[in-house]
């Protein structure tokens, strides 16, 4: 379960793609636009399996654009730390253990 932050705009969302030279999954810009992102209940629930790793991690917060808090912002983050990002990824998100959760948009 999602505590959402609302709803972004496609042009707002468009915005982020350009300014870091990412695409989006449609999946993702769906996500966006129906939730903004979120803060999860802190459950087993919110476990993720991170295949690659075996591993799972909890989500703490999906990020947003433009949500009224900067801290749950995509584009604070980025601009934090852009210059540890591999091309192609975006930060959407952190888990509870307070590490960063990094997609991979291409590649």
């Amino acid at each position: 379960m999602i505590e959402e932050f609302g709803k972004a705009q496609i042009e707002d969302i468009k915005a982020i793609e350009k300014r870091y030279n990412v695409n989006f999954p449609l999946e993702y810009v769906t996500f966006l636009e129906a939730s903004n992102g979120g803060i999860a209940d802190k459950s087993e629930s919110n476990q993720v399996l991170i295949e690659d790793l075996n591993a799972t991690i909890n989500i703490d917060v999906l990020y947003g654009i433009n949500t009224g808090n900067s801290a749950s912002n995509i584009e604070t983050w980025m601009e934090k730390l852009k210059e540890d990002m591999m091309e192609g990824s975006v930060i959407i998100g952190d888990d509870l253990m307070q590490g960063m959760i990094v997609m991979i948009c291409e590649g």
